[in-house]
């Protein structure tokens, strides 16, 4: 059976430190229904943000809510070609950075690849 996306109130999210698409500890907000001094009931409206801080159950590492979201695989799968397609012109250690190997390919990470590579382009001739 594949490997199959969250697609509820977790969809597009992941751990990019070991691959979990659950368990998470995420701080957000919520509107609390009949609190008392022995607590609360029910809850509703929970909401976070993309800066809402994030804990991953199974290993626990933790990053921001945008850090733990996972790009659409076309998305993914064009960053890693541009990756490799300047590969052999990088230094061993920013290949291995940019490589994705041993993570998951996040939304951020491949801004940040995609910031590094245009730096690079941009620089090549100095």
């Amino acid at each position: 059976m594949a490997d199959k996306p969250n697609e509820n109130v977790l969809a597009g999210l992941r751990c990019p430190f070991c691959g979990a698409k659950e368990p998470f500890e995420i701080e957000g907000t919520a509107t609390f229904e009949g609190v008392t001094d022995d607590g609360c009931g029910q809850f509703r409206n929970m909401m976070w943000n993309e800066q809402s801080p994030i804990e991953c159950r199974s290993c626990g590492s933790s990053a921001e809510v945008a850090d733990f979201r996972v790009p659409a695989d076309s998305n993914a799968e064009k960053a890693l070609a541009d990756i490799k397609e300047y590969t052999d012109e990088l230094p061993e250690d920013i290949r291995q950075v940019l490589s994705g190997e041993g993570f998951t390919v996040t939304a951020r990470y491949i801004k940040a690849v995609q910031i590094v590579l245009e730096d690079y382009n941009n620089n090549k001739g100095d």
